[in-house]
């Protein structure tokens, strides 16, 4: 009995790739900042003045980050965490 060896198919396949746009979906992600990556002059001012002074939750949704982040932030900027700055002269 002869036995038949299988050979895979040894031409290559390309295949083809099709971009496809969808006008919605690109102005949606022209819009779309998942993080802010940089503290602005006024949001470390904001920080500064209010740091312990108002809730967290009312930072949170003014400097539109969370406590973590804002508190990450205080001792960046030479606070103590869960202590208000001191006031500037």
């Amino acid at each position: 009995m002869n036995k038949k060896s299988i050979q895979p198919n040894t031409k290559s396949t390309q295949m083809r790739t099709q971009t496809i746009i969808i006008p919605e979906l690109e102005e949606a992600m022209e819009r779309y900042h998942p993080h802010k990556l940089t503290w602005s002059d006024k949001d470390n001012a904001i920080l500064k003045r209010y740091y312990c002074r108002v809730p967290i939750t009312s930072l949170e949704q003014i400097l539109r980050r969370n406590s973590k982040t804002i508190h990450d932030q205080a001792i960046r900027l030479g606070g103590t965490r869960g202590e208000p700055f001191e006031a500037e002269p």
